[in-house]
């Protein structure tokens, strides 16, 4: 996959408690494709849910051009971020440089 989160993300669910999660725990589901001036731009959705404290957390990341990081947005559900130390990368074309 050419999107790749490390780091944690902390957050505090609505009990209180508070959550570290790791970047692993993270599902990255495979990108919506659409066509632009530069060429594809993909949207990538990656999940967290946590059922026992009923809360999820949310990173939209936009490659754009292809092989490029554009951005990212982080949403979260029934919990507060604390501290976001999540790194997105996303992987160069092959054939292009670093």
């Amino acid at each position: 996959m050419p999107v790749t989160i490390d780091g944690t993300i902390q957050v505090r669910d609505e009990q209180e408690n508070v959550h570290t999660i790791d970047a692993d725990d993270f599902n990255i589901d495979d990108p919506e494709v659409n066509e632009d001036a530069m060429g594809p731009q993909s949207l990538y959705e990656a999940t967290y849910e946590n059922d026992d404290a009923d809360f999820s957390i949310t990173v939209q990341i936009s490659e754009y051009p292809e092989g490029a990081y554009n951005h990212h947005e982080v949403h979260v559900e029934g919990c507060t971020i604390l501290q976001n130390q999540l790194q997105i990368t996303v992987q160069p074309v092959d054939g292009e440089p670093d």
